[in-house]
């Protein structure tokens, strides 16, 4: 069964009981109504909760009926219908346990309150219900399609002459596939080279699936107008999909892929060494190669590790031997990021400290793209596409 699919099971068997409380918490609500308006409304919550398991449905009727289920060929729509749900469940559910508790509070604790506003209170909560679905829906639309420009950091580098700059502008996760199709890549590349870099750092994954996205991929990214060029390593679905061909394309439109290499560019009079590291979940670097990789003796006044997962033995590894920057992506930012009270939830934390932005350890600074793609679930929520631009500046 296709990962794709399994990861929808994984996402319903946690949501369920989530769902199960919502449902039962919407009833509850609606309970004290009776005009045919509030009873449409209170089926009709329910059965959009219930609409949501099609997907996995329509999975296992299509997988095993022997049809090609390819991420690329599936019922897309119904796809991001089941994620937006997913999405919307676990925001509701929040919402309504804050109103279990605030229902104690007020009814045992503030009892002569609670008689006064009871009334009240019902239509609260059918207020904020709505508002909840329509909020969910309208935030999975525009985080989507947005695309945000990170305020530069700067790290400070000695020798640098005064009013002297280096502008590395850093991305990651292209994902082409039916979603970001080619007006959404063009956005981005013409984004980046509004920031006009000097070095462009690329940390992998060109496309979801499929190598026939490829191709339009690495001519998007060949579009990028750096004084100093495009530097990328393989991701994890480059890697699957054809890294033979991802390897060719990326060569003919003069990007330099480093598959466990270094390269040494100079600008402006400082030479700076790109060191990348294959770092995949099917092709893990070893501790020989990577101690060889890092280790050269070549000199250099800058050092830059990119690889495409925030290893943090590759974090670890590049500090040790004095890199000043370690860029990554794959997170997507953490692509589904769901606030519960005051804690942000998200797949990527279960991987990796480092999910999104710039970490700062001293004089060594991790910086995390959150891409331009979806992957395997085709929605993003408060985690939108970004640009990063790390600025080496003199040091005072």
């Amino acid at each position: 069964m296709p990962y794709f699919l399994k990861l929808s099971f994984i996402a319903t068997a946690m949501v369920l009981p989530l769902a199960v409380f919502v449902w039962w918490r919407i009833w509850a609500i609606f309970r004290p109504f009776s005009s045919k308006k509030y009873i449409y409304l209170k089926k009709g919550l329910g059965y959009l909760l219930l609409s949501f398991l099609a997907y996995p449905l329509y999975g296992v009727i299509w997988h095993y009926g022997g049809m090609d289920i390819s991420y690329n060929n599936q019922e897309l729509w119904l796809s991001v219908y089941f994620w937006f749900g997913m999405v919307l469940i676990t925001q509701l559910f929040w919402c309504l346990l804050l109103f279990v508790i605030i229902h104690l509070i007020l009814r045992f604790g503030m009892a002569d309150f609670y008689q006064r506003i009871k009334s009240r209170l019902v239509y609260i909560r059918v207020g904020v219900v709505v508002f909840v679905v329509l909020f969910v829906g309208v935030k999975s639309v525009i985080d989507f399609s947005k695309i945000v420009v990170e305020e530069a950091v700067e790290v400070e580098i000695a020798g640098l002459a005064d009013n002297e700059e280096i502008r590395i502008v850093h991305i990651s996760d292209i994902q082409a596939d039916e979603l970001t199709n080619e007006e959404k890549m063009l956005r981005y590349i013409n984004l980046v080279n509004d920031q006009n870099p000097d070095i462009v750092i690329f940390s992998g994954d060109l496309i979801t699936e499929g190598v026939e996205y490829i191709p339009i991929a690495t001519e998007m990214l060949g579009k990028i107008q750096s004084a100093h060029g495009v530097f990328s390593v393989f991701g994890d679905h480059d890697i699957w999909t054809g890294s033979q061909l991802a390897s060719y394309e990326l060569e003919e439109e003069g990007i330099s892929l480093l598959d466990n290499q270094n390269e040494i560019i100079e600008i402006k009079g400082f030479k700076i060494r790109v060191s990348g590291i294959t770092e995949a979940y099917s092709r893990r670097v070893s501790s020989q190669t990577l101690d060889t990789v890092l280790s050269d003796s070549t000199y250099a006044d800058v050092k830059i590790l990119m690889s495409h997962q925030p290893s943090e033995r590759l974090a670890a590894s590049a500090k040790g031997y004095g890199y000043d920057l370690f860029l990554a992506g794959h997170t997507h930012g953490g692509q589904i990021v769901l606030p519960f009270f005051f804690y942000d939830v998200n797949p990527a934390n279960m991987e990796t400290k480092y999910v999104a932005g710039s970490y700062q350890e001293e004089s060594f600074l991790v910086n995390v793209n959150s891409g331009l793609g979806s992957s395997l679930a085709p929605i993003r929520y408060n985690a939108p596409a970004s640009i990063s631009t790390i600025l080496l500046v003199p040091s005072e």
